[in-house]
């Protein structure tokens, strides 16, 4: 009698466990943004730095802002990108130079 007992517990629980144990669905991937991408890249080609990572955009009248974190760096760097999304105008450090 007691082995129909441990054996009506122990299979409910070990449903229970498998059913936890199923994998998780990947998450979807973002899109790239390609203004951001071609910035990273501009900073890192300026810098020397592969550790970059993108704070942020904004736009602006002439296109868009981004920020990104160099590592290693005081402060972010910025790119300025054209009105077409994708032509790096310009690169730029946003702290204090020297």
């Amino acid at each position: 009698m007691k082995s129909r007992t441990i054996v009506c517990c122990v299979l409910p629980a070990a449903l229970v466990l498998a059913a936890c144990a199923k994998k998780q669905p990947e998450p979807a991937e973002v899109p790239v943004d390609p203004a951001i991408s071609n910035c990273l890249a501009a900073v890192t080609a300026e810098t020397g730095v592969s550790a970059v990572t993108p704070l942020g955009t904004t736009p602006t009248k002439l296109g868009t802002q981004v920020m990104v974190e160099v590592s290693g760096a005081d402060a972010p760097w910025a790119c300025v990108i054209g009105a077409d999304g994708l032509t790096v105008q310009s690169v730029y450090y946003t702290g204090k130079s020297g």
